[in-house]
């Protein structure tokens, strides 16, 4: 999410002083007076084309993106005069790649600090100007942890449930107003609040029994496909072999040639037909008898792996290593009683920049203020 952050400061650095002139006011001043400078909220472009790329009908999209509008509500309440900074805000939906769990969206929040330079840039003046780009964000996520949860497996590699499994450190943060936190995996001074229908973070780690299960049933229906793929690939070139005539004109050494190409191509489809039907056979039971081998307590601990290649086989391997991460997954957040465009739950993330006086003081009075609780209440039940 920071790259899309950044891209979004970016790309529309040019249109977003609100009532502040876009080349900043010229003449002395001082840090103070960019401090206290009084700030605006800027809207920004939204992007949500993905909700119906995500399969959300017209009624559903209006409901997220209702529950988006309560949402900036909320968050513009806490902080309602800016000071020393203009509050960016705008809509983001991202692309779901599981079509039956809810739809992650965002609010977000970009802090733009006011500054004050001496000479500033071609004009060799005083200037105050408030910045283009900035490392001082908020977000609201519904249905998604982002940022304190690295990369998922690939597609495929799910649970029973269907929920996803993710491969990532995770670090426990201290509770901030008595609501636990995660520390972002990705970024430095940030947090990840989590908000759902009760205090419990919702990770829980998958065991070495259940990754290697879900490692056998991809593998199994990999194969399966692949069999399914090479017996049409078969009969396709089986037809083409008993219907391939001489034409006219066409040399008996070409017709030959062309007639083993058509055998080559069989006995190659065949072969790779037979090593198909038993690798979904020997596969599955080769990961039987992996799980087998462990003692109880082994098969029960957190899965710790390396990527995983979902387009060869190998065999997992357990334990730490430089690029090896834990596992987890999400448990007992999601209702699936409920329509896709439903918040199960939402996560707060912010990150902090303590090198701005401004933007600290902003942080202060927003996180002291932002009603979590008011949140908590658009959760869907």
């Amino acid at each position: 999410m920071s790259g899309k952050l950044w891209m979004a400061g970016l790309c529309c650095s040019g249109l977003l002083f609100g009532q502040f002139p876009a080349g900043g006011i010229p003449g002395p001043c001082t840090g103070q007076r960019a401090r206290e400078y009084p700030g605006v909220w800027v809207k920004e472009s939204d992007d949500v084309t993905e909700l119906a790329g995500n399969g959300l009908n017209t009624a559903q999209r209006a409901s997220i993106l209702a529950k988006t509008d309560q949402v900036l509500a909320i968050l513009r309440k806490a902080y309602p005069t800016p000071r020393g900074v203009d509050v960016w805000h705008y809509r983001w939906a991202y692309r779901s790649r599981f079509k039956d769990l809810p739809v992650p969206m965002s609010t977000n929040l970009i802090f733009m600090q006011y500054r004050c330079y001496s000479e500033y840039r071609d004009t060799r003046q005083p200037r105050l100007v408030v910045e283009k780009n900035s490392d001082a964000w908020v977000q609201v996520e519904f249905n998604t942890l982002g940022q304190a949860l690295g990369g998922e497996l690939p597609d495929g590699y799910e649970l029973p449930t269907g929920n996803a499994i993710y491969s990532s450190a995770v670090e426990l943060g201290p509770a901030f107003r008595g609501v636990p936190t995660l520390k972002s995996t990705i970024e430095t001074n940030a947090t990840v609040l989590f908000l759902g229908r009760d205090d419990r973070l919702p990770l829980r780690p998958v065991t070495r029994e259940e990754i290697l299960r879900v490692h056998a049933g991809y593998w199994r229906k990999r194969k399966q496909e692949e069999a399914e793929q090479l017996k049409k690939d078969l009969a396709g070139d089986q037809k083409l072999l008993a219907e391939h005539k001489r034409r006219a004109g066409e040399s008996e050494e070409l017709f030959a040639r062309n007639d083993a190409t058509f055998r080559e191509r069989i006995e190659r489809s065949t072969t790779l037909l037979a090593k198909a039907r038993e690798d979904i056979a020997s596969l599955p039971q080769k990961i039987e008898a992996q799980i087998a081998a462990m003692p109880q307590e082994q098969r029960q601990s957190q899965a710790v792996i390396g990527p995983i290649d979902a387009g060869s086989y190998t065999d997992l391997q357990f334990g730490p290593s430089s690029i090896s991460r834990p596992l987890w997954t999400m448990d007992g957040v999601l209702d699936r009683s409920l329509p896709r465009s439903a918040v199960h739950y939402m996560t707060v993330f912010w990150r902090r920049v303590p090198s701005s006086p401004s933007k600290e003081a902003a942080f202060n009075e927003f996180l002291e203020k932002v009603d979590f609780e008011a949140l908590r209440t658009l959760l869907d039940r």
